[in-house]
């Protein structure tokens, strides 16, 4: 608060670097992990780089989850499965414990795991289709019978 006042009254000190938004989360993560979207500018680009080596200074535990979380998603891009148990392995061991349990529920299930890795079908238009008549159904919840649910999923224009 004191602050506040100090800054109202043009007495703050200035450090000098300019003010950024925070980022929202996801928008973080995608830094962090070093995904890279659509071309950016070099300051913008430095100024990505200076908040994600901010955050490996604050947290050093954010730079190892960061760095597990990129070699997951390379496995998974290049199908690796010897490289996937390797994985497994540093995960379950890691110091973030949001990645063990990760690494816990991948175990549990490391069956169905193994064979997304060998497979080359994807149930993503499936779950496409779910998640749409789901959410028609939330939406004309108490508004009208099963007639006009079959008219909007099979005819939705």
């Amino acid at each position: 608060m004191a602050h506040d006042r100090a800054a109202a009254a043009g007495t703050a000190p200035t450090t000098g670097v300019p003010k950024v938004p925070c980022p929202y989360p996801r928008r973080a993560y995608a830094w962090l992990v070093g995904w890279r979207g659509r071309p950016t500018t070099q300051r913008k680009l430095s100024d990505r780089q200076r908040f994600v080596q901010t955050l490996h200074g604050i947290e050093p535990s954010i730079a190892v989850g960061g760095s597990l979380a990129r070699n997951f998603l390379g496995l998974i891009h290049r199908r690796d499965l010897a490289g996937f148990d390797q994985w497994l392995e540093r995960a379950r061991s890691c110091v973030v414990p949001e990645l063990r349990r990760f690494a816990t529920g991948l175990r549990a299930d490391l069956d169905a795991v193994r064979a997304a890795f060998s497979s080359p079908w994807s149930g993503g238009q499936v779950e496409g289709r779910v998640n749409r008549l789901k959410f028609l159904k939330r939406q004309m919840y108490g508004r009208a019978g099963l007639d006009l649910l079959r008219v909007r999923v099979l005819h939705p224009n």
